[in-house]
């Protein structure tokens, strides 16, 4: 697409929104989440649509479908306000890590789009994961994410027990009640006592 039709379609893009929000202050219309949901779906399939024709727009991959996943999530939040109150991050973080596998599969030489694909999913995963089952805590769901994503490999699972362990003393370093004398010193060997 050459440039000026690029302008065009983000100029018009704006016009529109701003149009639809003076009606809406105007004319004291309620513009629903529902509009701003499909304009927001329809500016990532804008993108999406730049990815697939040319596949060296990888690029157009994070604002598509990270702009997916907000009018999905603002869509849920019109139909069904208590799903998105519990899961609808789930939507964008989805979204975003989504963009960073497909960026991976487009060129398999971006290897560093594995690793924050990967944080994405385990954030997914415990968001899905904590109305099910109740607390969830993050360090062993992050270990169990860490080993299926990585296989059985020794090295992937030193780091996520070592990152593990790092979550633990940290989660302990806030948690530990004031007037306890020497905060941080009492709150690195507490876990370890703790077991």
């Amino acid at each position: 697409m050459n440039s000026n039709r690029w302008r065009f379609l983000v100029g018009g893009v704006l016009v529109v929104t701003g149009l639809l929000a003076l009606i809406g202050t105007m004319f004291d219309v309620s513009l629903t989440g529902y509009i701003w949901s499909v304009l927001f779906i329809a500016a990532g399939l804008v993108f999406l649509y730049f990815l697939f024709t040319d596949r060296k727009s990888w690029w157009a991959s994070f604002p598509g479908f990270t702009l997916l996943g907000i009018g999905l999530l603002i869509g849920t939040a019109e139909l069904a306000p208590r799903v998105a109150d519990v899961i609808g991050g789930a939507f964008v973080l989805g979204g975003i890590g989504i963009s960073f596998i497909v960026v991976y599969l487009l060129n398999r030489t971006f290897w560093w789009a594995i690793i924050p694909a990967g944080v994405m999913a385990s954030l997914v995963v415990l968001i899905l994961l904590e109305p099910l089952l109740g607390g969830v805590q993050g360090s062993k769901v992050s270990v169990m994410i860490t080993l299926l994503i990585a296989g059985y490999s020794a090295w992937a699972l030193a780091r996520a027990l070592g990152l593990g362990a790092v979550a633990r003393v940290t989660r302990r370093c806030l948690a530990v009640p004031p007037g306890t004398g020497g905060y941080f010193r009492s709150a690195l060997f507490h876990p370890w006592l703790a077991g």
